[in-house]
């Protein structure tokens, strides 16, 4: 869940996406399983129409791309931190059974 930092530090879609291929190529090199959350377009000033930059990674690179954590969460009050930009307990509660859905079945089948 690494990138939001970039880009809303207005670093270019092409070089956090760049930053986050080295990323995961380091893992990959040293065979780690990679997991890619994505974001939701709206928050990574996106188009609903087209693929994120960590869809679009996660394609390139063959890594597991979990769902946006962020959605439904983000722009809801009763969600967030007074800050309106970080999950409360509640946000991350929703944050943490979506990432299980993914991640679960993965630590399931490397305990066999």
């Amino acid at each position: 869940a690494l990138g939001g930092n970039d880009r809303s530090m207005n670093f270019s879609r092409e070089q956090t996406k760049q930053t986050l291929r080295r990323i995961i190529q380091m893992c990959l090199a040293i065979d780690a399983k990679v997991f890619l959350a994505d974001r939701a377009a709206t928050t990574d000033n996106d188009t609903p129409s087209t693929p994120s930059l960590y869809a679009e990674l996660a394609a390139e690179e063959g890594v597991t791309l979990i769902p946006a954590l962020n959605e439904g969460v983000a722009g809801d009050a009763s969600l967030l931190l007074s800050d309106m930009q970080h999950p409360n307990a509640d946000g991350y509660a929703i944050i943490a059974a979506r990432m299980l859905k993914v991640l679960g079945p993965a630590l399931r089948s490397d305990a066999r």
